[in-house]
């Protein structure tokens, strides 16, 4: 008899989570069964770019969020090799790029300016404070969490494969996962994890590096 694929739930904002699903099956060459189910909202906010470089992103929705208000381009520093991408895309030079907004903060420039969104997992000010460099934030971005569609919490019952890219989405999962019900994670980060820990889940795949290739390698385990 032919096992039945497993699915993949993707609770990211809808054009991430097609470029990811896009990447797993040029990389992987299989076509899983996948529900899309976003679990966030993203809503720009109006900001007057400070003009100060280099800037700092650490989210691809930040990233989105400037271009669409903001013209102005010049140095940045980033997390991850796919805003690093996205960002040489829309004309900034990247001059840093880090695996982790961990290791960002630890080696912040003297002066920059960090564009963000309301909510950070990631205390950039307070470690620039703590290095004694100077870091000008301005909020581009607001983010609402969505409930889970009756067919997303279906699959979770089902037994589907849930990858999770940051803190915050793992927390809002958290949330809304009936008691009793234990998907499976597969997770980019241990920080992003933890919340899964805490709420007592223990189906959680880490991958091996807080990398788009690293979360693929570790999904394409159940296929």
């Amino acid at each position: 008899m032919t096992q039945t694929p497993a699915t993949i739930l993707m609770t990211r904002p809808a054009r991430q989570a097609q470029d990811f699903i896009r990447a797993f099956e040029q990389v992987t060459d299989l076509s899983p069964p996948v529900i899309y189910a976003p679990a966030l909202d993203i809503e720009p906010i109006e900001f007057n770019p400070s003009g100060l470089w280099p800037a700092i992103f650490t989210s691809m929705h930040a990233l989105d969020a400037y271009c669409t208000i903001a013209l102005a381009r010049g140095d940045v520093v980033v997390v991850g090799e796919i805003l690093a991408e996205a960002a040489r895309g829309q004309g900034f030079t990247v001059i840093g790029t880090f695996a982790t907004a961990h290791e960002l903060a630890q080696n912040l420039p003297d002066r920059a300016q960090y564009y963000r969104g309301e909510q950070v997992s990631v205390d950039l000010g307070a470690a620039a404070i703590g290095l004694g460099t100077t870091l000008f934030e301005t909020q581009v971005y607001r983010q609402g969490f969505r409930p889970l569609t009756h067919r997303a919490l279906e699959s979770l019952r089902a037994g589907a494969i849930v990858p999770i890219f940051s803190h915050n989405s793992a927390l809002n999962i958290c949330a809304q996962i009936p008691h009793g019900i234990e998907p499976t994670f597969v997770v980019i980060s241990d920080h992003a994890a933890k919340p899964l820990v805490e709420w007592g889940f223990s189906h959680i795949v880490v991958a091996h590096a807080p990398t788009r290739g690293a979360m693929i390698s570790a999904l394409r385990t159940y296929f």
